[in-house]
């Protein structure tokens, strides 16, 4: 069967999309959009439809949250099958999909930002010995103005 018009190779393809991200990203959110097109979860000429919403996406939520979300993607899309409907891979759906996570990935942090804080504050303890032997383990801790020593 010869298709109907002619269509680039994938090589100009893949050269094409690689130029179009470096225009538009800093590398991280380059390297894992490029990822995806090179591991074949996302085609070329989609990567190029993708590319405006993903420049909207990290200038609103930054290159460190948009390349988080962009490497999680490629274990959220669906393996093309029978079942899997094509609704799946069309643009709207990706970005919801990578919104979502920039989402969770937020909430998360925030939550263990919080629990960070929280933990520092109360239990503050450095130890600046330690003593193994054959029986067991022996730390020597400051804590406060205090000297303590814990064996086990």
């Amino acid at each position: 069967m010869v298709p109907a018009y002619r269509t680039n190779s994938i090589e100009a393809e893949y050269v094409f999309v690689e130029n179009k991200l470096r225009e538009a990203f800093e590398f991280r959110v380059r390297y894992q959009l490029l990822a995806l097109v090179l591991e074949g979860t996302i085609t070329p000429l989609k990567m190029f439809e993708l590319i405006p919403a993903m420049k909207n996406i990290a200038r609103q939520h930054g290159e460190d949250l948009t390349a988080s979300a962009v490497r999680r993607l490629g274990n959220q899309i669906p393996t093309p099958a029978p079942g899997v409907e094509a609704a799946e891979f069309e643009i709207k759906t990706l970005t919801d999909v990578l919104s979502e996570s920039i989402a969770k990935s937020k909430f998360h942090e925030v939550t263990s930002r919080d629990l960070r804080v929280e933990h520092s504050k109360q239990h503050l303890v450095s130890t600046y010995k330690a003593t193994v032997t054959p029986t067991g383990m022996g730390f020597s801790t400051h804590c406060g103005s205090q000297n303590l020593r814990i064996h086990d």
